[in-house]
């Protein structure tokens, strides 16, 4: 199989071509390199593009990292869709594919109209051009003040799990068995049923967003401490700072307290082994309060920073968009949250001098979480900047406005 993008955009600006997962497809380049500016072209190789699930639809992923553009797919020669996607990831839906097919995309301004799929059995006439006895003038192209968007994966993150797209999960039925990583494109998050055998679930219809329908799913724990884990040192074993970011959704249901991020003492991960020390713990309490701790000494069950202890409130049915980060900062160790955009709070963990954690190298999602939908999450090993942090909010305003 064989690919080819070419960019006649003078705004649109492509840095990706990719599927959800590597077990959907992958893209060789052989020719050209992103970024992929005006008139530039890329092409090469590629495998298969399916999604395993039965379904006679794959899809392909494109990161317009500037402006919007209508993408034109065509496949095996003919036209199969044109149209218009904005900044971002533009997720554009194709028929499975096999060996012998080819893929042309083309990227053209946005405001174009757009060709016709079937094609047309009469040839239209060619216009006879009419010289022009004065050349045109070039015109000046006008820097777009479309904001880049960077996803994730691009930042570094160690891990990144979409459970808004089924595409990213392995399921039966409702119930999620595991999480294909964003970032490696494998199966690092595994489902653990809770006592009774109560497991976590997908809807993929609860939530419809407005603007992109295909984020339309979220995450949620039956109960019993039913959770998504990574295995035991998957993460973690020389992380003295992190930056992590959650987009949940708290129902209203205060019989429950729900954790969204965890990584406490005597927690089981998915391999039956127990955590033996404590990083941090980031929930939503039985009154709705966001509560976000962290432990700058592992060992020790005092001592933690507590960024916010119930003081920030969580809206009832409203999605919420939250990054925590922890860091040392000379003789203190620090957590800060940022909510949907803005900074919160900050604060330092009381006596401990600098502190160069040994954390848990395993991760609970949901843990117990009866009371939050969870579209997506994700951790990076370091301190984010605060304009990195700016890009996270802005990556996820784009893809659930």
């Amino acid at each position: 199989m064989s690919f080819s993008i070419t960019n006649n955009s003078a705004n649109a600006v492509v840095t990706a071509i990719s599927t959800p997962s590597s077990t959907y497809g992958e893209f060789t380049i052989t020719s050209g390199s992103f970024p992929l500016l005006s008139g530039d072209t890329i092409s090469g190789t590629n495998t298969a593009i399916n999604n395993l699930k039965g379904s006679p639809y794959g899809t392909i992923q494109i990161f317009l990292q500037q402006g919007d553009a209508q993408i034109e797919m065509y496949i095996n020669g003919i036209l199969y869709s044109a149209l218009d996607y904005s900044s971002g990831i533009a997720e554009v839906q194709v028929p499975i594919l096999s060996a012998g097919d080819t893929i042309a995309i083309n990227i053209d301004e946005a405001d174009l109209p757009v060709p016709s799929v079937t094609p047309s059995n009469t040839p239209a006439a060619t216009p006879t051009p009419t010289p022009s006895t004065t050349p045109a003038a070039t015109p000046t192209p006008t820097p777009s003040s479309t904001p880049t968007f960077i996803d994730p994966a691009s930042l570094g993150a160690i891990f990144w799990n979409r459970f808004s797209n089924e595409s990213f999960l392995n399921l039966s039925g409702t119930n999620i068995i595991d999480v294909i990583d964003g970032v490696s494109g494998t199966t690092y998050f595994k489902s653990v049923s809770g006592s009774p055998a109560n497991d976590t679930i997908f809807s993929g219809g609860s939530f419809v967003n407005a603007c992109e329908p295909t984020y339309s799913g979220a995450s949620y724990s039956e109960g019993g401490l039913s959770r998504i884990t990574s295995l035991n040192g998957d993460y973690g074993n020389s992380t003295a700072e992190y930056t992590l970011f959650v987009r949940f959704l708290w129902d209203g249901n205060t019989a429950y307290e729900g954790f969204f991020f965890s990584s406490d003492i005597a927690q089981p991960l998915y391999d039956g082994t127990n955590l033996t020390n404590r990083w941090f713990q980031h929930k939503i309490s039985t009154s709705g309060k966001i509560e976000l701790n962290i432990w700058a000494d592992p060992a020790a069950a005092t001592g933690y920073v507590s960024i916010d202890q119930g003081n920030i409130n969580a809206t009832a049915n409203t999605w919420t968009n939250i990054v925590v980060r922890a860091y040392n900062d000379g003789a203190n160790y620090k957590g800060d949250v940022f909510i949907n955009g803005s900074f919160v709070r900050q604060n330092d963990a009381a006596g401990v001098n600098g502190v160069i954690q040994t954390p848990a190298p395993g991760i609970l999602l949901n843990y117990g979480s009866e009371n939050i939908w969870t579209a997506e999450s994700g951790m990076f090993n370091r301190k984010l900047s605060n304009s990195e942090v700016t890009d996270v909010f802005t990556y996820l305003n784009a893809k659930y406005c």
